[in-house]
C-alpha cells in the first residue's frame, strides 16, 4: 500500500463540526467549518438530542464525501456468496482502480443468500450479478409473459 498523499483532522466540538484536510507539506487542501449544535438542549435534558446526533451524523457524512473526492478515493462495497481469494480481491481492486480513476477502499461481506455471483457498490452505483439477482428477474420476465 502506498504512503498518505493527506492527512485529515476532524473536530466535533459541542456548536460546529470542522475539517481540515491538508498534505504532507502541510498545505491546506480543504477547510470546512459547519454549526451543527450538537450539545442544542443537553442544558435541559442533560442528554444529546437525536435531532442533534442526526445532524452531525449527516455533517460527517459529509466530510467523508469531501475527503474522498480530495484524496481521489471511492468506497466499494463487495458482496459474493463465497469468499474470495486474496488474488481476486487484488484482480476486482485494480480493474475498479482503472474504471474509476481514483484508489478504491474495499469492504468485503459473504452473503450466502446471493447463491453465487458477485455485487458491487462502487460509491453510489449499484452492479448486482449475483445468481439471486438474475433469479429473480428471470421469475418477473415469466410472470410478465403470462
Amino acid at each position: 500500500m502506498s504512503a498518505p498523499r493527506a492527512v485529515a483532522a476532524l473536530d466535533c466540538g459541542s456548536n460546529s463540526t470542522r475539517l481540515l484536510i491538508s498534505d504532507l507539506e502541510g498545505n491546506a487542501l480543504a477547510r470546512e467549518m459547519h454549526v451543527t449544535r450538537l450539545s442544542e438542549g443537553v442544558d435541559r435534558t442533560g442528554e444529546l438530542q437525536s435531532a442533534a446526533l442526526e445532524r452531525n451524523f449527516e455533517q460527517l457524512r459529509n466530510y467523508r464525501q469531501l475527503m474522498d473526492d480530495v484524496l481521489k478515493k471511492v468506497g466499494v462495497n463487495i458482496k459474493t456468496a463465497f469468499p474470495l481469494s486474496n488474488n481476486m480481491q487484488d484482480h476486482i481492486s485494480s480493474n475498479l482502480e482503472k474504471l474509476t480513476g481514483r484508489k478504491v477502499e474495499v469492504f468485503i461481506e459473504n452473503d450466502p443468500s446471493l447463491l453465487g455471483g458477485i455485487v458491487l457498490g462502487v460509491g453510489d452505483t449499484l452492479y448486482d450479478g449475483s445468481i439471486k439477482n438474475q433469479l429473480n428477474n428471470m421469475r418477473n420476465l415469466l410472470g410478465e409473459a403470462r
